[in-house]
This record gives C-alpha cells, structure tokens and sequence, in this order.
C-alpha cells in the first residue's frame, strides 16, 4: 500500500486490501455463485446443491445424476462462459459430483 498522505486510486487501495487480506478466493466465489445462476437458468440452478472454487477448478455438486450427465456433455461451453466472466483461463477444470 502507498504512504499515508500520498493519493491513490481507491480501486488500487481495494485490490491491495483484497490481496493483503487473501480475500480474492473468496470474492471470486461469491462471483461464481451470483453468474452461474446467470448462465445457467432456474432449473439447473435448482439441481445444484453446492458451488466451490479450489484454486482453478470449480467443483458443482448436483442432485441428479442426469442433469450431471447433460452438463458434463456441455462442459466445454460451461467453461468457456466462466472464463469469459473471470478472465481468460482463469478457470481450468470443471467438475461435477
């Protein structure tokens, strides 16, 4: 962080507090949560019981066997979204359990 008395953008003074604190995981979970409702609709939404990000993967617990079957056939395209909302390559891995 900057001196004290020298002027900075409070975006910068946000993103070192987030990093300072270890905060970024966990807001990027929050996000995931808040755009997978997005991307994905109601009934999808309804299905998945937990969301969990783990470094570059994100783990999607569901309660059906079949819609983790549909999903796992639009795994690249579910990837691609998030990717596009978190920046490029940022996710790796999608996993359904």
């Amino acid at each position: 962080m900057g001196i004290r008395g020298k002027e900075q953008p409070l975006g910068q003074v946000l993103n070192e507090l987030i990093d300072a604190y270890k905060l970024r995981g966990k807001l990027d979970e929050v996000e995931l949560h808040r755009y997978w409702q997005q991307l994905m609709g109601p009934q999808i939404n309804a299905g998945t019981e937990a969301l969990y990000l783990q470094g570059e993967k994100v783990l999607v617990r569901l309660s059906n066997p079949m819609l983790r079957h549909e999903l796992q056939l639009g795994k690249i395209k579910i990837l691609e979204k998030l990717n596009e909302q978190f920046g490029k390559d940022r996710i790796k891995d999608l996993i359904f359990i």
